[in-house]
C-alpha cells in the first residue's frame, strides 16, 4: 500500500474517516455509510459505474471495531481476491 500502512488505514477507518484509493487504475473508497437506522462499512467502486462492492454492519451508534474492519477487508471484492490480497497494489490517494 502507498499512501498509509496498514495500520494507519487501520486506524482511520476506526476514526470513521473516508479512505479513497486507487486500485488496478480504478478509483475506490471505503466509508461508514447510514441506510436508515443502520450503519454499515462500506467499499463503492467510485465513477460512472459506481456500485458497492463489500459491506458489513457495524453496530447502531456507529462504533468501528478491528472486528469490522477485519471483516471487510477479507471480503473477495477485488476480482475474487480481498482488499488484503491486493494491499501491496493499492495507492491512497485521500483520507477525509
Amino acid at each position: 500500500m502507498t499512501g498509509l500502512n496498514m495500520q494507519e488505514f487501520k486506524t482511520a477507518l476506526k476514526g470513521s474517516h473516508e479512505i479513497e484509493f486507487i486500485y488496478n487504475g480504478k478509483d475506490f473508497v471505503i466509508q461508514p455509510e447510514l441506510r436508515g437506522v443502520s450503519v454499515y462499512l462500506v467499499i463503492w467502486q467510485s465513477g460512472d459505474n459506481a456500485a458497492c462492492i463489500a459491506e458489513t454492519k457495524i453496530d447502531d451508534k456507529g462504533h468501528i471495531t478491528d472486528e469490522d474492519i477485519d471483516s471487510l477487508l477479507v471480503q473477495k471484492c477485488f476480482d475474487g481476491r480481498s482488499l488484503l490480497d491486493v494491499e501491496q497494489d493499492i495507492i491512497v490517494s485521500m483520507v477525509y
